[in-house]
């Protein structure tokens, strides 16, 4: 289920953004389209398996953990769009 207010909109002209969403205690960026209802729905795809498209469908998501590992992991990414090592200590204090 995507977290009520975690959308970000990354493409205007599309509407298409990013979102949290939490299933089963564990979070994941996934992909999500705006509606013309105004709703956010997460985008879902057919993955390839063997070469050839699943028969099933699921979200495109990213995977980050359960909430304490997901914190670590987005920390580390913003370590590394900063500039920043994100091989450190991450329950030290960030230096920005």
């Amino acid at each position: 289920m995507i977290i009520e207010g975690s959308y970000i909109e990354t493409n205007e002209q599309y509407k298409t953004g990013i979102a949290i969403e939490e299933y089963n205690g564990v979070y994941g960026i996934v992909a999500c389209q705006e509606g013309k209802d105004g709703k956010i729905y997460s985008r879902w795809g057919f993955p390839e398996k063997n070469k050839e498209p699943s028969a099933k469908a699921i979200p495109w998501k990213i995977t980050l953990g359960d909430g304490e590992e997901a914190v670590k992991r987005l920390t580390m990414l913003r370590a590394v769009l900063l500039g920043g090592d994100p091989s450190g200590d991450m329950d030290a204090e960030l230096p920005f």
